[in-house]
C-alpha cells in the first residue's frame, strides 16, 4: 500500500491511515500531524471548499506512484457501460468536461 510504502522510506516518524481526507485535514490544521496524503483531486476540491483552513497542497511534490479512477458497472448490464463510455466521450469532446473539472478547481 501507499502507506508501507511511505513507512518504508522512514521519512516519516509514524504514517497514520484515515477515514476521509477531510479527517486527516482536520488534523493538520489542529496540528496532529504535519502533513497529510491524499488522493489529488479529492483534496483539491476540498481546498477549494475550505480555503479558511489555511492547508495547502505542497508546489512541485511527485508522488511515488500514480493510481487511476474508474466507474464500473454491473458486466450484466452491456447497455449502461455503452451509455456511460458514450456520455464521457461526449463530455470530453465539448470541452464540457475540462470546465466541470476547472469548476472544481481540478
Amino acid at each position: 500500500t501507499y502507506a508501507e510504502a511511505l513507512e518504508a522510506l522512514g521519512v516519516f516518524g509514524q504514517v497514520k491511515l484515515y477515514d476521509s481526507i477531510a479527517d486527516m485535514m482536520r488534523d493538520v490544521v489542529l496540528g496532529r500531524i504535519r502533513a497529510g496524503f491524499g488522493d489529488a483531486p479529492i483534496v483539491a476540491y476540498q481546498l477549494s471548499k475550505n480555503p479558511e483552513l489555511g492547508v495547502r497542497l505542497v508546489d512541485g511534490y511527485l508522488p511515488m506512484k500514480k493510481g487511476e479512477v474508474a466507474l464500473a458497472v454491473a458486466k450484466e448490464n452491456p447497455l449502461l457501460l455503452e451509455k456511460v463510455n458514450a456520455s464521457i466521450a461526449k463530455l470530453k469532446e465539448s470541452g464540457e468536461l475540462s470546465r466541470i473539472f476547472a469548476k472544481y478547481g481540478l
